[in-house]
């Protein structure tokens, strides 16, 4: 079965950096992913009646090729087309493929990513071998996670209680 992925929303849920430990938040790490996938004929997938499908979501280092750095499986259920899915709630789809949290991922250091692709493979529940859809997704930031780069410039120590507001 071959499939087309019609069109897809991203939004980059991860944090930047991490604040100081007293300034501390838990932010989820994960990615909110939202699709419409078809079949080769452009007939939606679940079409009248939801359909459940494994899916392999991969995050590349490049749009074609590349390295995978991220990768899990998620049983999907698609309704008329449509699928909503939160990246970072799945299982590892093999050993070979790295599964650690998204928030490390995107975090800045050694291993900060500069670009980010979505690869996605939809496979009929309990089957593999479906090719991955293409053209990949590239991850962006939401405009609100852009600040963020603000908090990274900081200076350790930079910020004392006294410049922070009470109440």
């Amino acid at each position: 079965m071959k499939l087309r992925l019609v069109s897809a929303l991203t939004a980059l849920v991860v944090t930047a950096a991490a604040p100081p430990a007293s300034a501390q938040v838990d932010v989820p790490p994960l990615i909110n992913y939202q699709g419409f996938v078809t079949d080769d004929s452009d007939i939606p997938l679940g079409q009248g009646a939801a359909a459940n499908y494994d899916v392999l979501f991969q995050i590349y280092d490049a749009s074609t090729g590349g390295n995978v750095l991220w990768g899990e499986q998620q049983t999907v259920t698609v309704l008329d087309g449509r699928f909503s899915v939160l990246l970072g709630n799945g299982i590892a789809i093999n050993q070979s493929i790295p599964n650690g949290s998204l928030a490390d991922l995107f975090a800045p250091g050694d291993l900060s990513v500069e670009q980010a692709f979505l690869g996605i493979t939809v496979n009929q529940e309990g089957q593999s071998g479906e090719p991955e859809l293409v053209p990949r997704q590239q991850l962006v930031a939401n405009p609100f996670s852009l600040r963020a780069v603000v908090a990274d410039a900081v200076a350790d120590g930079a910020i004392t209680s006294d410049a922070v507001a009470d109440g």
